[in-house]
């Protein structure tokens, strides 16, 4: 229902009739809708906005979350009626960290989503793909996917390279910088400047020269990066 309804249109129990429902991330619904949906399940049925009859159900129901449901009951914050109704046939996917099996096929499935609307034919590095699989991925597949978007979208060759996954992937392997013959030839100042420098070079040439998605690859304002090319050098690149 919302304000100014005035008539009933078929909600997504009834498109789903005689088939499956799914209901993604049920752990944050409401209470006030935890009820709702409580109703629903239990009486098979549903009234329309405005309507006086029941509509029968057929519907099977899929719920997912991250959250462990059963601590959600303790703190009050979920239903423990409307847990046992959904909880018939309960199944544990195991985070990505833990079935590192399905990142390649994950990163196959998720680089042709991402560009088959496209003329671009793109791969991923071995570097690229040894970063991905190393990673532990916090938020699960769905960081997998932004990852790959975002190299989809950074990279303007026809392969992605480590450059242009998220910072926190490339993490703890990063870029190497020109190894010095002595550990301390330079003071902190003068190595922060000489790394800032390497990364915006490295940012540049991975996006063909443009300002706007090297900024962006950085983390960084346009204006900030152009003062920082000034300050480098690097305005012809």
């Amino acid at each position: 229902a919302f304000t100014g309804a005035l008539q009933g249109k078929p909600g997504h129990f009834e498109l789903a009739q005689n088939g499956t429902l799914f209901l993604d991330e049920i752990g944050e619904l409401p209470l006030h809708l935890q009820a709702k949906l409580l109703r629903v399940l239990q009486e098979r049925s549903l009234f329309r906005i405005g309507g006086r009859k029941p509509i029968a159900l057929d519907v099977r129901i899929l719920c997912a979350t991250q959250k462990d449901l059963r601590a959600e009951v303790q703190a009050g914050r979920f239903r423990e009626d409307l847990f046992y109704r959904i909880n018939v046939i309960a199944i544990r996917v195991p985070p990505l960290r833990e079935r590192r099996g399905d990142i390649p096929l994950l990163i196959e499935h998720f680089l042709q989503k991402h560009t088959q609307h496209t003329s671009r034919e793109l791969s991923i590095s071995p570097e690229a793909i040894d970063l991905l699989l190393r990673y532990s991925y916090p938020g699960n597949v769905r960081e997998l996917e932004n990852a790959i978007e975002r190299g989809v979208t950074l990279c303007q060759g026809e392969e992605i390279q480590p450059v242009h996954l998220p910072e926190e992937i490339r993490a703890g392997t990063g870029f190497c910088l020109p190894p010095s013959p002595l550990p301390f030839e330079h003071s902190l100042a003068e190595s922060l400047q000489r790394c800032e420098k390497f990364f915006i070079s490295q940012a540049l040439q991975a996006t063909g020269g443009r300002k706007g998605k090297a900024a962006e690859l950085l983390g960084i304002s346009r204006k900030h990066l152009w003062e920082k090319m000034r300050q480098y050098g690097l305005e012809s690149e």
